[in-house]
């Protein structure tokens, strides 16, 4: 899971594959605005066929926060 997230944050939002990491925050670390997340919420929404809920995202700081949301998601979706 944790692949997939990363190639969306490189291939959609540009960053360079070897700072997304599990522990790296999205905003300090990656450099990632408001507007780039959201983009990025709806490519993850896409590619996993799930739906962000938008309370959540505020609690959404590193990219593994991201993979396990998603994670999570994809589980309840199958449940």
């Amino acid at each position: 899971m944790f692949e997939r997230v990363r190639k969306i944050i490189v291939e959609e939002l540009g960053r360079d594959e070897s700072d997304v990491k599990p522990d790296a925050d999205l905003r300090n670390d990656l450099g990632i605005s408001s507007l780039e997340f959201l983009n990025a919420v709806i490519a993850f929404e896409d590619e996993f066929g799930i739906s962000f809920d938008e309370n959540d995202l505020d609690g959404l700081v590193t990219v593994g926060d991201i993979v396990d949301y998603v994670e999570n998601k994809a589980v309840c979706k199958n449940a």
